[in-house]
């Protein structure tokens, strides 16, 4: 059974996840330069070792990374294309458990790599009482994750209240921003650790490129970054709007004002993440124009093909990929207003031509 698991679950995660472990990977290795590699890991590992105070933030990434794992496999739970999961369910419930855990082991594979060489170093330093520490808490994230995925596929019947749930005082919410309610309300788990992630990784950015000094560049990184992050909550967005309010395309609404509605949402939804971008770059007004525009053209952008791709997520990633690497180029070549504004209008012409076209009914939309 641990076999079927790793050829499906485990190869599908990674194949998703491609563009997410890309970035990672240029973030720790494409980076720092060839030379300075070998140093600059080492200093890492010496102070996550070396300070309760990084070690807990490394604890909290894998905390973070856990949750996109458990996520991923319950919405895998779910489909009727993985229904042989039910199967696991004729398993006592510690073998059944021990399967979980170990499919979770492999999952957590790149984290667990990461893990070993920070044992090695605290050993190495000497600071023995990290070993059972660490150990302990790995343990506790894999059991944990099995246990939950356990108890879903043998209590799938019983209907949950959400774990998180954000009360909204009672007032008229305006229709054009309906969707970030729903986010926030009905998705709240996943809002919250993208939003983590994204501040997580715009700090992680400004932290690597310390060195260069005021960089308008470094800043708009860390934004490619936090806008990276965001896709799963536009996914969602546009989930939304196909199962409740595609009813919407038979009101008498001017594509205009439906182009605006859409473009508020995203401004809405990302308002922290702009806040901290403009305090970064000092409040300057065309660095703050820049960031805005490449923010609601990435996001816009990311929504628009995500429609025209009828919710398929394997070209759908291919385009990330093609976006990221594009707006890399744009903004070391101080070209980013021009590559912001090409998708923007690319982005824009797509919706007013599909607007009346688009058939929701045949998307295929799962998060």
């Amino acid at each position: 059974m641990l076999s079927l698991l790793h050829k499906t679950l485990a190869r599908e995660f990674y194949t998703q996840h491609a563009g997410l472990f890309l970035f990672l990977f240029y973030l720790i290795f494409g980076a720092v330069e060839p030379g300075q590699m070998l140093n600059y890991h080492k200093s890492l590992l010496m102070a996550i070792s070396s300070a309760p105070l990084a070690l807990l933030s490394c604890f909290l990434v894998w905390i973070l990374y856990a949750l996109k794992c458990i996520l991923f496999v319950h919405k895998q739970q779910k489909q009727a294309n993985h229904a042989f999961l039910n199967l696991l369910t004729t398993l006592s419930p510690g073998r059944q458990i021990k399967v979980w855990a170990k499919l979770y082991i492999i999952l957590f594979l790149p984290v667990l790599v990461y893990i070993v060489l920070i044992l090695m170093t605290s050993v190495y330093m000497k600071y023995y009482w990290n070993v059972p520490g660490i150990v302990l808490f790995t343990g506790f994230l894999i059991s944990a994750a099995a246990f939950y995925n356990y108890r879903f596929n043998n209590n799938s019947f019983i209907q949950h209240k959400a774990l998180i749930r954000i009360p909204f005082p009672l007032f008229r919410k305006p229709k054009a921003i309906w969707p970030v309610f729903y986010v926030i309300q009905q998705q709240t788990m996943m809002f919250f650790v993208c939003k983590v992630l994204s501040f997580l990784l715009f700090k992680a950015m400004l932290w690597m490129f310390a060195d260069i000094g005021p960089d308008v560049r470094v800043a708009l990184f860390g934004l490619l970054a936090a806008i990276l992050s965001h896709t799963v909550l536009v996914a969602m967005i546009l989930k939304h709007e196909a199962s409740c309010l595609s009813f919407t395309r038979s009101l008498p609404l001017l594509r205009r004002k439906a182009l605006l509605n859409n473009l508020l949402v995203l401004l809405v939804l990302f308002i922290p993440e702009l806040l901290f971008y403009f305090q970064t770059v000092d409040f300057q007004i065309i660095a703050m124009a820049q960031g805005l525009i490449f923010s609601l053209a990435g996001l816009f952008s990311f929504k628009m093909v995500l429609t025209s791709l009828r919710g398929n997520e394997n070209n759908y990633l291919k385009f990330l990929l093609v976006m990221f690497a594009g707006s890399t180029v744009a903004i070391l070549a101080h070209q980013v207003l021009y590559f912001s504004l090409s998708m923007s209008g690319l982005s824009i012409a797509y919706f007013c031509y599909s607007y009346y076209k688009t058939d929701y009914k045949d998307m295929n939309i799962e998060h």
